[in-house]
């Protein structure tokens, strides 16, 4: 960028580009206020052989006169990246060839611009123009255009000038310049320009002039854009490469310095095709570019175009002649091949599965994932082996719920009139006969109460039994067979149904009592009427209140067809927990809805239900995992 000594109240462009750390490093970086640098970053200024000045950025609008510092992006949308910035006047004053321009932005932008040098031209100072109104003594015509003094040539070199061969250009035949004859190659004069307005032309290469162009058509902003642009791209030839790299042994300059800047292969089999660099390792002179050109490079040629940008219209493939690869499909959608999520080849492998399994193309949606649970078994369930030795080894002491299994077994504290207590703690007998006896009344009452038995049995039934199946499944089954095929050793644990029926066993307290018994009692076959079968008092039942007796399908174990409890002949189901002290049908009804109702057992909770399936009894559950306790029943639901 070239700007006359002296200027004042200029404003320059500058282009912003995200850095590695970016959404996007190497595209344009929009959004910038002046705060992001102003703030956490710096704008500066160096002119030659000077140390760095730093300067205030203020924010401005794009169309607002220029102000010292003024910085404000121009359009983020048809223009990303580029921003208005209003240079100091005292970076441009006289004295020095030229000033260096650099903003940083907070770090926490990601974002960097490439500094400008800005050359300050002293021969551009346009004070010394002359305005000439006569040539030689004649007036100067009008001009065709203006600044461009019109000329009439009718002589050259002391002769006649031709009329020339095309209007308005003169046909000059030129055999010598500067005293030195002019040769032609392909019909054009070589010309040795040794000076040009008074000053002398260097060539940095043979044959070739210094131009230092300050305008183009006229413009000189448009010449001041390119130079800004191409003044610091280089031209060079690869020493080695790949289809992503160059590696050239001349490019020694600063890391990362060609970072965002476009290369163009200008030579080979991949000539005329541009890509961005993205990233510049000066350790090993080697550039790296995406997208890959189409083949490897060994020695081509390139140039290095700075700001340049993005290449557009490979990127949306509106060129046709431009090289693969596009990057959009023919529908205008991303071409994106993306091998990982997050930095994690396997989460993006995931997710392809995922999508695999149910993507349907005629929708090009994913239209589900089949979830399939491979869990067979559940271990963690208690078996039926296990519930029946808990029930036998279970302390009966805090359950004696009316009406229960364990108020049946019972618990002398709870209750004096149990099977505990006439088994274990009156263990010498001393309370059986009168046990005895008070069975006998009360089957004498049963019997009382029942009257003929036999002749309301329907004759329906089997036999004129009441013979029946219970049928019962799962899990319930299974427990139940295990509890009553239970071995009884091993479980005697104190206050226990498992002590319970140990004892009644032969050697058990049962055994000892019954031997108490006999010994009390004095031989009590001795006192038996002669008059009963073989002095026993064993008896042959034909007969029951008249009516003749069935025979029994177990010899001696007479067949009893029980049509009326409590005088009833059906049971009500019962809407609660019976009382301690239940009648015969509410501890029948009590097992029956046990065993035939749903059931329902949780973690926390048992739960008895009628027929209609609501809830009329529960229980609390608990286990410590040494002792599992269930509560007493209480009234659903």
């Amino acid at each position: 960028m070239i700007i006359a000594a002296g200027s004042t109240s200029v404003s320059i462009n500058v282009y912003f580009v995200d850095d590695d750390g970016g959404t996007a490093p190497g595209e344009p970086t929009t959004g910038l206020l002046f705060s992001d640098i102003e703030t956490g970053g710096s704008a500066s200024y160096q002119r030659q052989g000077a140390a760095r000045v730093d300067f205030t950025l203020i924010t401005r609008t794009v169309a607002e006169a220029y102000s010292a510092g003024g910085f404000i992006l121009i359009d983020d949308t048809n223009m990303p990246g580029l921003y208005r910035l209003d240079i100091p006047d005292a970076a441009l004053a006289s004295g020095v060839d030229y000033v260096m321009i650099q903003l940083v932005a907070a770090s926490g932008n990601n974002s960097i611009m490439r500094p400008i040098q800005i050359d300050i031209a002293g021969w551009l100072d346009t004070s010394d123009r002359v305005d000439v109104g006569s040539w030689l003594g004649g007036a100067i015509p009008a001009q065709g255009v203006t600044g461009v003094p019109e000329v009439d040539v009718t002589h050259h070199t002391a002769g006649l000038a031709p009329s020339p061969a095309t209007t308005g250009v003169p046909d000059v035949n030129t055999v010598e310049f500067l005293d030195t004859a002019v040769v032609l190659s392909n019909g054009l004069p070589d010309i040795n320009v040794e000076d040009w307005l008074g000053t002398i032309v260097t060539a940095t290469t043979a044959g070739r002039p210094n131009v230092n162009i300050s305008a183009l058509d006229d413009s000189t902003n448009a010449a001041a854009v390119l130079s800004d642009m191409l003044k610091d791209g280089v031209v060079g030839t690869a020493d080695s490469g790949t289809s992503t790299t160059i590696v050239d042994s001349a490019r020694t300059e600063a890391n990362d310095r060609w970072n965002g800047s476009m290369i163009v292969i200008t030579s080979g089999a991949s000539a005329g095709q541009a890509r961005i660099i993205t990233d510049f390792v000066a350790s090993s002179d080697t550039i790296t570019f995406a997208p890959a050109v189409t083949t490897n490079l060994n020695t081509e040629t390139y140039v290095i175009i700075p700001q340049a940008g993005v290449d557009l219209q490979s990127w949306l493939g509106t060129e046709s002649t431009m090289v693969a690869p596009s990057a959009l499909t023919s529908s205008g959608e991303v071409d994106v091949n993306v091998t990982e999520l997050g930095g994690v080849v396997q989460s993006l492998t995931d997710l392809k599965d995922f999508a695999d399994d149910g993507y349907n193309p005629a929708t090009n949606k994913v239209t589900g994932v089949l979830l399939v649970d491979t869990t067979t078994t559940n271990t963690d369930l208690v078996t039926a082996a296990v519930t029946a030795a808990a029930v036998w080894d279970l302390d009966a002491t805090s359950h004696q719920t009316g009406g229960t299994f364990g108020q049946a077994i019972g618990d002398p504290g709870a209750n004096a009139e149990t099977m505990y207590d006439a088994v274990v703690t009156d263990a010498a007998g001393t309370n059986v006969s009168a046990d005895v006896i008070v069975v006998k009344t009360t089957v004498d009452a049963i019997e009382t109460d029942t009257g003929n038995i036999q002749s309301r049995i329907p004759t329906a039934l089997v036999n004129s039994r009441m013979d029946s199946t219970i049928d019962a499944t799962g899990f319930e089954a299974a427990a139940v067979d295990l509890i009553w095929d239970e071995t009884m050793a091993g479980h005697s644990t104190s206050d226990t149904s498992g002590l319970v029926m140990n004892e009644w066993q032969n050697g058990g307290r049962l055994d000892l009592i019954l031997d108490a018994v006999e010994t009390n009692t004095q031989d009590i076959q001795s006192r038996i009427p002669s008059a009963l079968v073989s002095g026993a008092m064993d008896s042959d039942v034909s007969g029951w209140n008249g009516t003749s007796v069935a025979t029994p399908t177990v010899a001696g174990v007479p067949e009893v067809d029980i049509t009326h409890i409590e005088g009833a002949t059906t049971l009500s189901e019962l809407t609660g927990v019976p009382s301690a002290t239940p009648t015969l049908s509410e501890a029948l009804m009590i097992l029956y809805m046990s065993l035939r109702n749903s059931l329902s057992t949780t973690e926390t909770l048992k739960s008895v239900t009628n027929d209609a399936g609501t809830v009329v009894m529960k229980a609390t559950l608990s286990d410590d995992g040494t002792t599992f306790v269930k509560a007493e029943f209480i009234n659903g639901p």
